[in-house]
């Protein structure tokens, strides 16, 4: 199993160290600068430090998403067999995910199996997480709406109703990505490292041909067999 991530640390790194210090690009550095603009500006409801937290968090579910692209297509990125390209525009990226797994059912299955296999047939008392593409894109559309809507003042950044809401979506995205990098983790097996069996029930399971409760039923018949053919080896 790769893990991309692992137990991600909210380190503190104050704003004047965000302002002078060079952009970084991986998720753990938009993460922690979202945090900072947010805690920084929520007490007295300010404007900008809100619009800054919305583009570093909407960054995130960016960077988030496309860590998830690469981990489900590794092999096919190596070897080119993949536009990388077009996840180049996250709509594009969204996208992509969804034609490689066929549809959102199956690649909820996809993301379910590994969790069904890590606890059930390595026997790790490990959370792994399961991420909601649609709860993330949907976040990244709302975080939009502070990144762009300045047309409309009165509806807007004069109404305190709707600077509010924008602290308390932020708070939810943060909580977000804390539950699913820190009190769980994220990973995605390489399906060419398990045994040829279990390859076989995992496809299975996608298509919906056997239940989770199947599922793991097979992997607690598999762990002797697997066991007495490692002793063998």
């Amino acid at each position: 199993m790769r893990q991309s991530l692992g137990q991600l640390k909210f380190k503190r790194m104050p704003i004047q160290d965000i302002i002078d210090n060079d952009r970084e690009v991986n998720l753990e550095y938009h993460l922690v600068t979202a945090r900072e603009w947010r805690q920084y500006g929520e007490p007295d409801q300010l404007h900008s430090p809100l619009i800054y937290s919305a583009f570093e968090s909407r960054c995130a579910i960016e960077r988030f998403v496309y860590e998830l692209f690469v981990m489900m297509n590794r092999d096919d990125l190596l070897q080119g067999n993949l536009d990388i390209d077009r996840a180049e525009r996250f709509s594009s990226l969204m996208t992509i995910i969804h034609e490689r797994a066929q549809n959102r059912g199956r690649l909820y299955r996809m993301l379910r199996f590994n969790f069904i296999y890590v606890r059930h047939m390595m026997k790790l008392n490990v959370d792994i997480s399961i991420p909601s593409l649609g709860v993330l894109q949907n976040f990244w559309h709302q975080l939009s709406d502070y990144c762009h809507k300045q047309m409309l003042p009165d509806q807007t950044w004069n109404s305190e109703e709707y600077v509010s809401e924008g602290y308390e979506l932020l708070n939810e995205v943060e909580n977000y990505f804390y539950e699913h990098l820190s009190e769980r983790r994220f990973g995605w097996l390489r399906i060419n490292t398990i045994p040829q069996e279990a390859q076989d029930f995992r496809l299975q399971f996608i298509n919906e041909e056997i239940s989770e409760s199947q599922l793991i039923g097979y992997f607690n018949l598999m762990r002797p067999v697997l066991a007495a053919r490692l002793r063998n080896n």
